[in-house]
């Protein structure tokens, strides 16, 4: 879940990093209300996630309210990457800046750990800087303890950094506080500006974890997303909708489907143990995304399960079946293979049994659930 700029500042500043003075605009008639707010000179963003904004014409400064209205309705709806730019980010510049650092706290994909990543130069251009590595400080964390700021200031470069030493720390402090808290997948800074006023994240992105939503005391909704699509999930070309629990047995419903002539109108794979909510929120979250997409005529959800208990499935189609109403329009064909401690205390009977007078269709094999797919394909429904 990619979260956007403005609720990612509001939740910064919960963790005692203080942002550029600004808010959120869904139209150009809010841009402008919030540059009357903000004294007639602001920035317009773009609040898509993708890197280097600037360089894609997504950030102008404006000082006049003809000029805001006008930038601000080019922007609107544009699709960036893939993602719709549904809100802006208006803001006040920050007129003085000594030096931009680059803060992030993310997981690491080879070591499969926490780590701080902190460079003295930041900016639009961290990404490609050809030092990068040289002046990168690269620390693994423990998950879950945030350290002492005065572990902190140990790790920072206090003569590269002036006086924005002890600034920068508790900034990466809080960074690190929220990315556990949080359960995050990512915790950026970029750039985090150091002036004679304090330290001020002038830009920052942030990604959670959507296996982790159950327990986090925090609800996120929509608006607070800048996600177009359900986490995971890739747009293919095909008719059906397909949800998999493993990724074995959701590639094997392709080739299935594909054997049939039917194809799949998407990739979308959950972890092995996730909740009930989490099946929840996905079926409802991929069987949104294929109403509103059209042209889909079912909804396939498979698993092979062995850490995911069969129960904790259908819960969470039951929830997602009356959390989200629209799905009764679409057919939902389910197919569960569950084994050892997954069919415990519910076995696939039983899970049938459950599930019968809803819009959900049990079937007991992959080539059952084909079957059902041709006929409402062809016309039919189940």
């Amino acid at each position: 879940m990619h979260l956007t700029e403005s609720t990612s500042k509001r939740l910064l500043a919960k963790f005692g990093i203080v942002s550029a003075v600004g808010g959120s605009a869904a139209s150009p008639d809010e841009a402008v209300a919030l540059l009357d707010e903000l004294g007639g000179d602001a920035f317009i963003k773009s609040e898509v996630p993708v890197s280097g904004r600037g360089k894609l014409g997504l950030v102008h400064r404006v000082n006049s309210r003809e000029d805001c209205a006008r930038i601000s309705g080019q922007l609107l709806d544009q699709v960036v990457s893939g993602y719709h730019t549904r809100t802006l980010r208006v803001e006040a510049p920050v007129e003085r800046v000594d030096r931009e650092v680059y803060v992030a706290v993310s997981i690491d994909g080879a070591l499969g750990v926490p780590v701080l990543l902190v460079n003295p130069s930041g900016g639009a251009d961290i990404e490609s800087a050809v030092d990068r590595a040289a002046t990168l400080l690269n620390k693994p964390l423990v998950a879950g303890q945030t350290p002492q700021l005065s572990e902190i200031l140990g790790w920072l470069d206090r003569e590269e950094l002036g006086q924005g030493w002890a600034g920068v720390a508790r900034a990466v402090q809080g960074a690190i506080t929220m990315f556990f808290q949080l359960e995050a997948l990512l915790v950026e800074i970029n750039p985090l500006i150091v002036s004679g006023s304090g330290v001020i994240a002038a830009d920052c992105k942030v990604e959670l974890d959507n296996n982790a939503t159950f327990r986090r005391l925090i609800e996120f909704h929509d608006d607070d997303c800048d996600d177009d699509l359900p986490r995971g999930l890739v747009e293919l070309d095909g008719s059906i909708a397909l949800l998999g629990l493993g990724a074995g047995i959701t590639l094997t419903t392709m080739d299935a489907l594909a054997a049939e002539g039917l194809a799949a109108a998407n990739y979308c794979e959950l972890a092995g143990g996730s909740s009930a909510d989490v099946v929840a929120t996905m079926v409802s979250s991929v069987g949104s995304w294929a109403i509103g997409r059209g042209g889909v005529s079912a909804l396939v959800v498979v698993g092979s399960l062995v850490a995911t208990p069969l129960q904790g499935v259908v819960e969470g189609l039951q929830r997602a079946l009356a959390s989200t109403p629209a799905l009764a329009s679409l057919p939902i064909l389910v197919h569960m293979h569950a084994s050892g401690a997954a069919a415990r205390p519910l076995d696939e009977a039983g899970a049938a049994a459950l599930l019968r007078g809803t819009s959900v269709s049990w079937a007991e094999s992959i080539p059952a659930v084909v079957a059902l797919a041709r006929n409402l394909t062809n016309g039919g429904r189940q």
